[in-house]
């Protein structure tokens, strides 16, 4: 177990005298999120059987964690996250040690292992797509500009989670300008979906589909990849998505808080939402939702398989991280 609050309580009287410091802005910015569901509301609740053992217990790897906003795992059973309050990007080895990668991540917000072996990340303050070595350097892959926010005094951005092609094209959600983006291997960019505030990407185990959440609708739109990165939808795939109610409703002031998605060996995708972790088929089918009793988390956000064998569902959001081991395995 790792401590982290400490490295927080250090930097914050440095940002704090920041006056517009962009950590501070974005804190502010996240903590005005409002509260999140109630885990206890909404019952009976459908759970998909064959995925957690019985009596499996969720537990957090690292503590002191204010806000994990993007995570991934590699096949060597290193799990990488990123810390956006702290501006830091971790690794946790699969013995369950934390080590730091960038120690400062101009407010990262995605993670994504590539089909390379490497890791690639949404550097969105400086509206950068980036790729890690294997020794940790950095190289910016895209460099773009911000898009400013109408929220007076916060920051502006670029882009909140990325997907990897196998050619080392990337897609990237820009929520505010409402599109998909597609960074050819070129490096040319543009835009293959529009329409919606796109927020979590993941594609399907053999890379036909391609999933994007709504951070304003309760739907899950399905595209078909096509072999130049462009993205064609495929309308009415997925079942609906369950909505909170009551309680619920209340506290996520009428949005799905949909976010991000985990795929597994099945293609089974697991989605971040208000209402629970959210799982469909392979064909769009809902098969039911998991929920995480007695979780720390304030606010899911961010899933993926990692661990030893990727034999665990990891959980990401505010709050910090927790995870499960599971009967599946990450895709």
């Amino acid at each position: 177990m790792q401590k982290f609050a400490e490295v927080w309580l250090s930097i914050w009287p440095r940002v704090a005298r920041v006056k517009h410091s962009p950590l501070l802005l974005l804190v502010i910015l996240l903590a005005s999120c409002g509260d999140a569901p109630d885990p206890a509301a909404d019952k009976p609740r459908e759970v998909p059987p064959g995925i957690i053992a019985d009596g499996a217990k969720w537990q957090a790897p690292v503590e002191g964690l204010i806000y994990v906003s993007g995570i991934d795992g590699d096949a060597d059973g290193n799990v990488y996250f990123a810390e956006s309050y702290l501006n830091r990007v971790y690794r946790i080895d699969p013995d369950q040690n934390v080590s730091l990668l960038d120690e400062n991540s101009a407010m990262t917000v995605d993670v994504k292992l590539g089909p390379d072996g490497l890791l690639y990340a949404c550097r969105n303050l400086d509206a950068q797509i980036v790729r890690y070595s294997k020794s940790g350097e950095r190289e910016v892959l895209l460099q773009g500009e911000l898009t400013p926010v109408p929220e007076p005094d916060k920051p502006g951005e670029f882009c909140n989670d990325i997907e990897i092609n196998l050619d080392g094209g990337v897609w990237f959600s820009d929520r505010v300008n409402r599109q998909v983006m597609y960074m050819s291997p070129d490096g040319s960019v543009r835009s293959v979906a529009s329409g919606f505030r796109p927020n979590g990407l993941a594609l399907s185990v053999d890379r036909q589909i391609m999933v994007v959440t709504d951070s304003e609708a309760p739907v899950l739109h399905a595209f078909k990849v096509e072999a130049n990165g462009d993205l064609t939808e495929q309308p009415g795939f997925f079942d609906p998505l369950r909505t909170p109610t009551g309680k619920r409703a209340a506290a996520s002031r009428g949005k799905p808080g949909t976010n991000s998605i985990a795929v597994d060996s099945e293609s089974r995708f697991y989605v971040a939402t208000f209402y629970g972790i959210q799982v469909f088929s392979r064909e769009g089918r809902y098969l039911g939702v998991l929920d995480i009793p007695g979780s720390t988390l304030f606010y899911n956000s961010s899933l993926a398989f990692g661990g030893a064998g990727e034999q665990y569902l990891y959980a990401g959001g505010r709050g910090g991280i927790e995870r499960a081991q599971v009967l599946v395995h990450g895709g």
